[in-house]
């Protein structure tokens, strides 16, 4: 299985590092060109950006992207046991409610069409 180091496309001609100066509004002019035309482009891409500005310094968002990335490892690595279905205890009573809803509504159904017939 191959190991997925980016959501973000193959083809992203904009680095880690680029993304971390521009969310610390440390990018040059042609950086910021660059990632402002990819956000125009990608939706995701912007709203990664604002999430890398709302988190702040680089040291936050390294911390957040380690403890996502051990989370992800974590729960993609751990086999979760298969639900199995719960049988129904005690099947004879909802049997016999069936069988009384049944001839109540037959009942019900018969009252009604000889009372309209008359």
């Amino acid at each position: 299985m191959a190991e997925w180091k980016t959501i973000l496309p193959d083809d992203q001609p904009i680095s880690e590092e680029v993304l971390l100066r521009y969310a610390a509004g440390k990018a040059t002019p042609e950086e910021i060109h660059a990632i402002e035309r990819q956000m125009a482009d990608l939706p995701m891409m912007e709203d990664a950006m604002e999430g890398l500005q709302e988190l702040g310094n680089t040291q936050r968002i390294q911390s957040a992207v380690q403890e996502l990335n051990a989370r992800l490892q974590y729960d993609t690595r751990t086999k979760k046991a298969p639900r199995t279905k719960k049988p129904i205890q005690n099947e004879g009573w909802i049997i016999q409610a069936v069988v009384i809803l049944l001839l109540l509504s037959i009942l019900a159904y018969w009252v009604i069409h000889t009372y309209y017939k008359k």
